[in-house]
């Protein structure tokens, strides 16, 4: 088995790229989840949906959704941010998934949510 060199320059510049793309999903996870506070927000306070998280449900209705939608998105840059310098190499694999998840989650309850607009208003 021969040794791999890697350079310090080669090093770096993985880094930043992995920090570029976090960064970028990091946007889309927030974004998603305030898509989902407005959508949600909008058929809660219009009478035509509730919410049925029961986590959310206290902040439905109202401006302090856009807060409390952001919690997730948060907790999950920190957790991608964590795998991404983990000791296993499957983890520091998969570093990106629980923000890409949590992107599709908001997107697809906002899509939802949309959809239950659209129902209600022929």
């Amino acid at each position: 088995m021969t040794a791999m060199m890697i350079s310090v320059v080669q090093l770096r510049a993985e880094a930043w790229r992995k920090r570029k793309i976090w960064y970028g999903l990091a946007l889309a996870n927030h974004s998603a989840a305030g898509f989902d506070a407005w959508t949600t927000n909008h058929e809660v306070a219009a009478g035509q949906g509730r919410e049925l998280n029961p986590l959310m449900k206290p902040f439905a209705g109202n401006p302090s959704i856009y807060v409390a939608t952001q919690v997730g998105p948060a907790i999950l840059d920190f957790v991608g941010r964590r795998m991404m310098y983990s000791h296993h190499a499957w983890i520091r694999n998969a570093w990106w998934l629980p923000q890409a998840l949590g992107t599709a989650g908001s997107l697809a309850c906002g899509s939802h949510n949309l959809t239950v607009q659209a129902a209600t208003n022929p």
